[in-house]
């Protein structure tokens, strides 16, 4: 009976310690059945400031990776997070990792899916983030195997604070940027706000 007291506990530790789970970039144009290739990208307005407002640490593994991305909350649910920094919580179970200002491809399971919010960090040692809203989300149209949502621009303040959000058709230059052409094959789905 110890053992299993003991099993038991080891387990519900371990399972506060999961790690978000980050979909899968592609840079291929066929996906998995049941699955779709979501093009966008994620825009800050003004930009971070990589040198002024992001600290980094000579003596933390990998920290530099976190310098000017953005990691965005999805799901089925449509209610919006506020995020703080990512934990292993159901709410970041299907992360998109994205570098600011950069067209992203990434794997999605086929189905409606809300964007619930994102964060991006401005130290990794303290976990200190800014935070974003949420609350739009994306259909998959009948038989599309390649969709472009397009540019998810937060407009921020001088103290971080956002002021709204906007939703930009920037299908050529995101098209050009990730070498694509019209043989793609890539529908429209925009971003739609669930407001």
């Amino acid at each position: 009976m110890k053992n299993v007291l003991k099993l038991a506990l080891v387990i519900l530790f371990l399972s506060g310690c999961s790690m978000p789970t980050m979909l899968p970039h592609t840079t291929a144009l066929s996906s998995a059945e049941n699955k779709v290739i979501v093009i966008g990208k994620f825009e800050l307005d003004p930009p971070i400031d990589v040198e002024l407002e992001q600290t980094t640490y000579w003596n933390a593994l990998g920290d530099g990776r976190i310098l000017n991305k953005v990691f965005v909350a999805t799901g089925t649910r449509s209610d919006r997070i506020y995020p703080g920094p990512m934990d292993g919580s159901d709410d970041w179970q299907a992360t998109i990792e994205a570098t600011w200002g950069v067209p992203f491809m990434v794997e999605v399971p086929r189905r409606t899916t809300w964007l619930r919010g994102a964060v991006t960090y401005l130290d990794s040692m303290q976990r200190d983030v800014l935070s974003f809203p949420g609350g739009v989300y994306f259909q998959v149209p009948e038989n599309a195997d390649v969709v472009y949502i397009g540019t998810f621009r937060y407009i921020r303040d001088d103290f971080n604070n956002i002021q709204y959000t906007e939703i930009v058709d920037e299908y050529q230059q995101a098209m050009d940027a990730l070498g694509l052409d019209d043989s793609a094959n890539v529908t429209r789905s925009l971003l739609k706000s669930g407001r």
